[in-house]
């Protein structure tokens, strides 16, 4: 159990505020670089990051894996967002980055405002992933 410990005290040392989020505070980290954004203050509501070319960005990340990728933007989050990102991770790794636009969400979105977002939308999105694989190669990343 020691190292367990080890690794939760070099997230911390690292500055992972969840534990029980850490792939997704990860890839919001790579996402912001990607981007040449900035992460968000963790009590905004709404956004992840900001980026001076792409406003206010919200990520998910999602398990390959996993049987849906279905990510649920409500309204509220809705209309503080600029675009949404959603991340697929394959066994740590990245193996997908998406990039829907506020307007793409907007066509997407049902009459109660919530937006669905599933594999059958990734041919609206712009696919980012080389950019977001290109900052984890970087040396200062590491």
């Amino acid at each position: 159990m020691d190292d367990i410990k080890e690794a939760i005290k070099l997230l911390s040392k690292h500055g992972f505020k969840s534990h029980s989020r850490v792939v997704g505070e990860y890839i919001e980290r790579v996402i912001a670089l990607a981007l040449k954004g900035e992460l968000s203050d963790y009590c905004q509501e709404g956004f992840d990051v900001f980026s001076r070319e792409l406003g206010k960005v919200e990520i998910k990340s999602r398990n390959y894996y996993a049987k849906s990728y279905q990510c649920n933007l409500p309204d509220k989050k809705m209309k503080v967002l600029d675009n949404f990102v959603l991340v697929i991770v394959k066994d740590a790794e990245i193996e997908k980055a998406l990039l829907f636009s506020k307007k793409i969400l907007n066509s997407i979105k049902s009459s109660s405002g919530m937006v669905r977002v599933d594999k059958k939308h990734f041919e609206y999105s712009t696919d980012i992933t080389n950019r977001v694989k290109e900052i984890t190669k970087n040396p200062i990343f590491t």
